[in-house]
């Protein structure tokens, strides 16, 4: 088997512009800047300071950094959104779309700086901006601040093993042998819609691709918004007022209690690329962001999703971790261009969520 994706480590030729924007559960209003980052130092979340005209990059004297990893989820909390914290208490929310917009264009090491210009949060607890609901905004960023590589390996994982995460609503994740040499991602979602006998009940949206196609990632994963129905979305609106989303940047579908004529439609706007696999489409932004987003190591397997989540994502990574090298997983670092092919597959190791 071929590795087909860099085995080099990369970091940002310089800092992004500055990305402003309001976090969707607090209406806080935060400005990011990502910054290159040395080898091995993976992905860090930094409270930051004004620098100077352009850009900010120092980091408050008192102020904290949460590490991007699987390690670092709120496991319990981390349902419709991931939340991230460290040893001293110190909270991220909503990292997801940064890292997988990070983690889609290939970056290795990075610091996110931020700082909060508005709102009624505290200094240890911030939500990142929801910018245009995928991760867009912060593909262009980094494009055009640039990507170098790096004088370092990078480590992958190659999964020899199914391992899958199940609750008792078939809802389930996997990660699974392939002999791509890539990370391939394949989400099924339900939503609202007309099904085939007319009736008003749920169709299967789908979405499948490598993450080695980066234009593919660019051109559909990114763009596509977070998504909700709008009786959920007005029942948020009145228990949190200052939430910001609008439908440029959640994609709000309509259901049989707020908007019955227009079941299954997107509320207020169109699907972005006019495809009405969005949905899925955003499922892998997320699925990338909770796997590769929040993990050191890339991996070189196939994930696949039946209406999994946040809290489902978070839980295989622990699993493939804590069943460990040789069980579920080989270890390469470098640059060895061929691998032995994996190992027959045993039955999958069923994770099972309690509810």
């Amino acid at each position: 088997m071929i590795i087909t994706r860099p085995t080099k480590q990369h970091t940002l030729a310089e800092p992004t512009d500055i990305l402003t924007g309001r976090g969707l559960y607090t209406g806080d209003e935060v400005m990011v800047c990502i910054g290159p980052a040395a080898p091995n130092s993976g992905i860090n979340f930094v409270y930051a300071e004004a620098s100077g005209p352009g850009y900010w990059l120092k980091a408050q004297p008192t102020g904290f950094k949460v590490r991007a990893h699987y390690q670092s989820v709120d496991d319990k909390a981390s349902v419709g959104y991931t939340l991230l914290t460290n040893e001293l208490g110190h909270t991220v929310q909503t990292p997801e779309h940064f890292l997988s917009g990070l983690a889609g264009m290939g970056i290795d090491n990075a610091n996110i700086y931020f700082v909060r210009s508005s709102g009624s949060g505290t200094d240890f607890s911030f939500e990142l901006p929801l910018l245009d609901g995928g991760c867009k905004e912060v593909v262009n960023a980094i494009q055009k601040a640039g990507i170098v590589q790096q004088d370092a390996d990078r480590e992958f994982i190659r999964i020899i093993r199914p391992v899958r995460v199940a609750d008792s609503n078939n809802r389930y994740v996997e990660l699974a042998p392939n002999d791509s040499g890539t990370f391939t991602v394949d989400c099924t979602i339900r939503v609202p819609g007309v099904e085939e006998d007319g009736k008003l009940g749920t169709v299967e949206r789908r979405a499948k691709f490598d993450l080695a196609d980066r234009d593919v990632f660019m051109r559909y994963v990114a763009p596509a918004r977070t998504l909700t129905t709008l009786t959920l979305a007005e029942k948020l609106k009145e228990r949190m007022p200052d939430v910001s989303g609008t439908p440029d940047n959640v994609l709000i579908i309509c259901d049989k209690t707020s908007d019955p004529a227009n079941y299954g439609k997107p509320h207020k706007s169109g699907y972005k690329n006019d495809r009405v696999d969005e949905p899925a489409w955003h499922k892998g932004l997320d699925v990338v962001g909770d796997t590769e987003g929040l993990n050191n190591q890339r991996i070189i397997g196939s994930y696949t999703s039946v209406n999994g989540g946040h809290q489902m994502n978070n839980m295989l990574m622990r699993e493939v971790y804590r069943l460990g090298e040789g069980v579920a997983y080989e270890r390469i670092v470098g640059s060895p261009s061929l691998v032995p092919d994996a190992k027959p597959s045993k039955p999958l190791v069923d994770a099972s969520l309690p509810y």
